[in-house]
């Protein structure tokens, strides 16, 4: 049929995991495994570019609509990985596997931020930055761990961390 999206595995494959688009290449939601990480495709909402290593939220616009974590504990949708995706563009987020991620600045403010300690549990915190859970954490601050620092990440930089999103 001319003029209609012709979605499906094909096409989900056909680009990269790095593709950024303004309109959608493949439908909202499809899946995809690649070098044994699985990636989700999804729409960025949120009025801020999302940067690599940062993790993202549903931002309930749509079932596949994301933005930025804007709170301590907001459960995970996934994590920007290839490349950037700008405000009010698509591309694909690593919801399972090793990623690297953006390790929170100590301020003080946290508890629980500063370095993160290699093999301890990590949860999603302010801005889309991660951060180490600790003993000090209840259940109603963060209510679970998202992943599994591989290394020791360095406060306010970057490393690598296995996260599962669902």
């Amino acid at each position: 049929m001319a003029g209609s999206l012709n979605y499906g595995y094909v096409n989900a494959f056909m680009e990269t995991i790095s593709a950024v688009t303004a309109d959608p290449s493949v439908e909202l939601g499809a899946r995809r495994i690649e070098n044994s990480n699985e990636y989700v495709y999804a729409y960025n909402s949120g009025s801020q570019d999302a940067t690599v290593g940062y993790g993202v939220i549903c931002s309930g616009l749509s079932a596949f609509s994301m933005s930025l974590s804007s709170a301590l504990g907001d459960q995970i949708f996934g994590v920007v990985q290839s490349t950037a995706i700008p405000s009010e563009s698509y591309g694909w987020l690593l919801s399972r596997g090793v990623c690297t991620v953006v390790n929170g600045t100590s301020d003080g403010t946290h508890v629980g931020e500063g370095g993160i300690t290699g093999g301890t549990p990590v949860v999603l915190g302010e801005m889309g930055k991660f951060f180490m859970l600790s003993t000090g954490l209840t259940n109603s601050t963060w209510p679970y761990s998202c992943g599994q620092a591989i290394e020791t990440i360095v406060s306010g930089s970057s490393g690598k961390a296995y996260i599962n999103c669902d």
